[in-house]
């Protein structure tokens, strides 16, 4: 089914004055448009869908190939429909590539998918480290004098 989501793309034919007919791109918002209706109407029908191995490639691809928000749109979508199961869209979405492309949505994303839980937490992890590196740098700059360096008391 997302092949054909992302084939919606490329379906227009132009006859040329040769005869011959050739494949046209639609316009990214008409056909964004078809397909997100397209989408909502399958999965609002009850559609169920459990992706084999040789489905995630094409279904990253999709993916990094929205923008964050259309992308996080579409897997909440997929999570409110429970169009697939959430381990199948976790071990979709858990790639390197697709972690950068969805940084921005990382935490809800994560609370929609469950296995996605150790991206927030790994972020968490790697602030609190950021933190503390920047705690010692401080107090390294500010180091207390040692004892024998320090002034004599004055007497008035």
């Amino acid at each position: 089914m997302i092949r054909y989501l992302a084939a919606q793309q490329f379906n227009v034919t132009s006859h040329s004055p040769s005869g011959r007919g050739r494949l046209l791109r639609r316009s990214r918002a008409s056909s964004r448009s078809e397909v997100e209706r397209f989408a909502v109407e399958w999965f609002s029908a009850g559609a169920k869908w459990t992706p084999q191995v040789d489905d995630f490639r094409v279904i990253r691809k999709a993916f990094s190939r929205l923008s964050y928000t259309e992308a996080y749109e579409f897997i909440k979508l997929l999570r409110e429909k429970d169009v697939m199961p959430p381990d199948s869209l976790g071990e979709i979405l858990d790639t390197p590539k697709l972690r950068e492309h969805l940084k921005e949505r990382r935490a809800t994303i994560a609370a929609l998918v469950p296995k996605m839980q150790k991206w927030v937490k790994a972020e968490k992890r790697r602030r609190q480290r950021e933190q503390v590196r920047q705690g010692a740098t401080r107090s390294l700059g500010r180091r207390p004098s040692p004892p024998w360096a320090a002034p004599e008391p004055r007497v008035m």
